[in-house]
């Protein structure tokens, strides 16, 4: 039997990232464990997007027909079904607990059926739809962490679960670029679960981790305890801050701001190197236009590094804040994981340490094959996580779907069956 083979799109802000991928599935096990096979890759510009909301619907579209004409190239596939990850500033999450009682005095089957339905029956907030519904352990009369509790005795079924709920507008939009360049859309996923799902192992989601991903205009977070996801949220606040910062306090471009943020990083003030010159192409605004001028001027590691410091203080502590909003800080027992390519910055390690009060790690591609090293990095942890066969739960498809039709617009008949193959319970 043919192994089964995913298209991931990461629809960022800044760049639409695309992955192809051979499923190496081990029957009995979730998430990563059976392997990803990767046959080709490719990252275009994408201007469309702004805290994963479309602001472009033309240069969505164009970003996707760049990124599909190159990745067909490259493996010789004709891309016809994606999976996509986005994020929104707006998305609603939330843990549910369902219950029915044991007709028969033992747990069957379609007794497990009945909770699911249960909590696929629950509606969505207003303008929202739900993304993901993610089951937790069953309880079995007060018995917790049962995985599979059918033939068990017992009076009552209790089952917990995630919920992730995007805004219904945004995934239309999405929806119609996709099917504007051809594309049937199988799955959405929400960014900080996929990215999560990309570079954490077994043990830390048993054991209780945070995976923080830097994204360019959001900062993605989601908490695992006990192998499930309990919080997840995208903060309004990630590496283009930094770039702005940077470009405002040294009077240069965005592009030149981006390049002295990932060369310098955070520094090290006082340290060797700190006043080291580091020329500065910066903005005459003598000229017409703000044309960028011959010169330059001179900066210091030191005095790069602090403004760097500085808003990258913020963000880590919006991130403590929201542990903390959430009580949750004492069931991190594997710490922090870092991804995203804000990530990559110098020094963000043992500062995050400093500030979260937690050990931390760079978050690297899990187990996956058939890759260059180019890919073996922080930023292409929501692509990776994509890929992988983990989001099957007790699902239902989108709402807006319902009525779809033909005369809606001739590109959407190509995803009449958008999610509808996640709509049975545990996929």
């Amino acid at each position: 039997m043919d192994k089964p083979i995913v298209t991931a799109f990461d629809v960022g802000t800044t760049h639409l990232t695309v992955l192809v991928g051979r499923q190496e599935v081990v029957p009995g096990r979730a998430g990563n464990d059976g392997g990803i096979s990767v046959l080709g890759a490719t990252s275009v510009p994408c201007t469309g997007m702004r805290k994963g909301a479309m602001v472009s619907l033309e240069a969505v579209t164009n970003a996707i027909h760049d990124a599909l004409d190159e990745i067909e190239r490259q493996t010789g596939l004709e891309i016809g079904e994606v999976r996509v990850a986005t994020a929104s500033a707006k998305a609603v999450v939330d843990n549910g607990v369902e219950e029915v009682a044991l007709r028969s005095g033992e747990v069957r089957a379609s007794d497990v059926e009945r909770v699911a339905a249960q909590a696929r029956s629950q509606r969505p907030h207003a303008g929202h739809d739900v993304v993901h519904l993610l089951p937790g352990d069953f309880v079995v009369d007060g018995k917790a962490g049962v995985l599979n509790p059918v033939g068990m005795f017992g009076q009552k079924l209790v089952l917990g679960h995630h919920r992730v709920q995007l805004p219904s507008l945004e995934l239309k939009n999405l929806l119609r670029a996709f099917n504007t360049a051809g594309l049937k859309v199988s799955q959405f996923a929400y960014e900080p679960l996929t990215a999560a799902q990309g570079v954490l192992t077994a043990d830390e989601r048993e054991l209780g981790v945070l995976s923080v991903n830097f994204g360019a205009s959001l900062t993605h977070l989601a908490l695992f305890a006990g192998r499930v996801p309990v919080h997840c949220r995208d903060l309004p606040i990630a590496s283009h801050h930094v770039t702005k910062d940077l470009a405002i306090g040294l009077r240069t471009t965005l592009v030149e701001a981006e390049r002295l943020k990932r060369e310098y990083g955070l520094g090290a003030p006082g340290g060797a190197g700190a006043f080291d010159p580091v020329e500065v192409q910066t903005l005459d605004n003598s000229l017409a236009g703000g044309a960028l001028s011959g010169g330059g001027r001179v900066a210091t590691r030191q005095e790069i590094g602090r403004i760097v410091e500085a808003r990258v203080r913020e963000m880590l502590g919006e991130v403590a804040a929201e542990v903390r909003r959430q009580k949750l800080s004492g069931v991190l027992g594997k710490g922090v994981v870092l991804s995203g390519g804000g990530a990559l910055l110098n020094g963000l390690v043992p500062l995050a340490e400093s500030i979260l009060g937690l050990p931390c790690r760079l978050g690297l591609p899990l187990q996956p094959t058939g890759i260059t090293e180019s890919l073996r990095t922080p930023s292409a942890a929501t692509a990776f996580g994509l890929l992988a066969p983990v989001f099957a739960a007790v699902q239902a498809p989108p709402a807006f779907l319902a009525g779809v039709t033909p005369e809606s617009t001739g590109l959407l008949k190509r995803s009449k069956s958008l999610l509808s193959r996640l709509a049975s319970p545990f996929g």
